[in-house]
């Protein structure tokens, strides 16, 4: 390996190297409970929603209430991670750097993620679900994140919003306006979560009537986003 290859080589390793020292420093940041970060905590939730018997209600899995506890006595000290989390966006060539080391028979002791972006806004929402409405001074900004140009933006600012479970009258006005978004993906999303949370309400502004399959499903899982539920 000479020249142009060898130099592009060096590169990679060494953009590798400073990623893996910023999540390690970020990790050392992070608030912890009984020794155990908050990104811990919400992977373990993450886990115990996917193991327990009623995925769509894992408030009633004893490793779910253990997370809960956890995460509410970290308190507000978790909010500026969870929201740094929930807005967290990977660059095509980040993307494309970690699909390259992903490749490499080296690379395995790494367990890099193919979407950095994907796993952080995983670990926000289920924070932000655990915290329910204790998050409340982060709505601000996650409802601001639903008016964004960028679809993906939005859609996650809601998720984040909606599985803290906010009162009615701070949620509908907020849900209402993305039943006419037009991001499809947002748009089935607000009218499962609006229709999980608030049935009565839902059916009166509607929702049952555009979307008739959402009110009677097999299972109201949020679409595109994998182990999260929002039932009431």
């Amino acid at each position: 390996m000479h020249g142009e290859p060898l130099k592009k080589f060096v590169i990679i390793i060494a953009a590798l190297a400073l990623s893996l020292l910023i999540v390690v420093a970020i990790r050392r940041m992070e608030p912890r409970y009984q020794g155990i970060t908050l990104s811990g905590w919400t992977e373990k939730a993450q886990a115990a929603q996917a193991n327990c018997a009623d995925k769509d209600h894992p408030e009633t899995d004893p490793e779910w209430q253990r997370c809960e506890v956890a995460v509410k006595s970290i308190g507000g000290k978790a909010l500026p991670f969870l929201l740094k989390w929930i807005q967290a966006e990977d660059s095509a060539q980040k993307i494309k750097l970690i699909r390259w080391v992903n490749r490499k028979s080296w690379a395995e002791r790494f367990d890099l993620w193919p979407d950095p972006a994907l796993q952080k806004h995983l670990w926000a929402t289920h924070g932000f679900g655990l915290l329910g409405r204790d998050a409340r001074p982060a709505f601000p900004t996650l409802i601001q994140m639903t008016q964004s140009q960028n679809q993906e933006r939005r859609l996650w600012g809601f998720i984040g919003f909606a599985v803290t479970k906010p009162e009615k009258e701070i949620f509908i006005p907020v849900a209402s306006r993305l039943l006419h978004d037009n991001y499809e993906e947002l748009k089935n999303t607000a009218a499962i979560c609006f229709n999980n949370l608030y049935p009565v309400e839902a059916k009166s502004t509607g929702v049952c009537e555009i979307y008739p399959d959402i009110c009677n499903p097999p299972t109201n899982r949020v679409i595109g986003t994998p182990g999260i539920s929002i039932s009431k």
